[in-house]
């Protein structure tokens, strides 16, 4: 998972908004909670925590009143999950939401 994660190309691009985004990383996470999530769910959730600050690296470069706090970052995100909770496949099927 940390290989695939590491060739997702439209995490480094700024240009894409986070619906494209989601269109193109939502399949594969699907897919791994689909597997994963029968036997090990622990080490599914640690992951899912992992494309979360993925994301809110993604949105420090992307914003510029993000860049100085991680934080920052973590909340924006957060604030997104809280309106938009389906968005993202691991928030709607696993619920594993940034959190504060």
């Amino acid at each position: 998972m940390n290989e695939k994660m590491g060739k997702w190309e439209v995490l480094k691009r700024t240009t894409n908004t986070l619906q494209e985004v989601a269109a193109e990383i939502n399949p594969v996470l699907t897919g791994w909670i689909n597997y994963y999530s029968k036997f090990y769910k622990a080490t599914l959730v640690n992951y899912m925590h992992i494309v979360n600050v993925k994301l809110a690296r993604r949105a420090r470069r992307k914003y510029k009143h993000l860049r100085a706090s991680e934080m920052k970052a973590i909340r924006w995100l957060h604030g997104i999950s809280v309106r938009q909770p389906t968005l993202f496949a691991h928030w709607a099927l696993l619920g594993s939401k940034p959190t504060i």
